[in-house]
């Protein structure tokens, strides 16, 4: 009965680390992901000659401005950038909890408070 009793222990243990590893390489591969977009917007950036002035990063997205452009990397798309001179507007979104970049008339990205916190603009 003991032996029975530390043995389910032991897969109990076994299950748990199992778990927690799976859990730890599903965040690395997260975090890899969000650093393959910053590494992305940097290199754009760069390509411009340009210094990233500000860059900001969620889970789903990165956003980085340069003196002339407006960089946005999002899930698993591509780069998309505009111009800031080709900006036509920014306006409040839907229910005013989030900012809309609007380029020819049509939304660019859409920056909600959920997403980015104030503190982090």
């Amino acid at each position: 009965q003991r032996r029975l009793e530390k043995d389910a222990e032991a897969m109990a243990e076994e299950e748990e680390r199992v778990k927690a590893l799976a859990v730890q390489k599903e965040l690395e591969a997260h975090q890899a992901k969000v650093e393959g977009r910053v590494t992305s917007a940097n290199d754009a950036a760069k390509a411009e000659g340009l210094p990233v002035a500000a860059m900001l990063k969620s889970e789903q997205r990165v956003l980085a401005v340069t003196k002339r452009s407006l960089y946005a990397v999002e899930g698993d798309a591509a780069l998309r950038s505009v111009a800031l001179k080709d900006i036509q507007q920014v306006r409040n979104g839907e229910g005013g909890m989030s900012m809309v970049v609007v380029v020819a008339g049509e939304s660019f990205v859409e920056i909600s408070m959920e997403e980015f916190p104030m503190e982090l603009l």
